[in-house]
């Protein structure tokens, strides 16, 4: 049987090296908005910077949190970080929904799904 201690040092550490990893993403994630702000992209976020933001809310990071880290380390208004989640996740249901409709598929409208509202609320 493992000792009682020895578990409770090996969750503390563990939670301790999924807190570094989540500050490691985080970092890259405001890095390449920061690239993308001198560059004076049109973009703010790209699908891998999604799939990582949304890798830390279901990590348990909540977006508010999210965002405003974002906007600290960016300058940027939270409503303007907001916005560009939002528009992230448009682009990517639109992206998802050519790639359906060359598959033969009839995706329903963003607007018309209640599920695809809700998926763009949380990401």
């Amino acid at each position: 049987m493992l000792d009682p201690d020895y578990i409770l040092r090996l969750s503390e550490g563990a939670e301790e090296i999924a807190s570094q990893l989540h500050s490691v993403i985080l970092r890259r994630v405001v890095r390449r908005i920061m690239l993308r702000l001198q560059r004076k992209d049109d973009y703010l976020l790209t699908s891998i910077d999604k799939w990582q933001l949304e890798t830390l809310q279901e990590a348990g990071f909540l977006r508010e949190e999210l965002v405003a880290e974002i906007a600290k380390a960016t300058g940027r208004q939270v409503s303007e970080i907001k916005r560009a989640f939002e528009d992230a996740g448009v682009k990517t249901v639109a992206w998802d929904n050519a790639v359906y409709k060359a598959a033969g598929l009839s995706p329903d409208p963003l607007l018309n799904s209640p599920q695809l509202l809700a998926l763009l609320d949380r990401g």
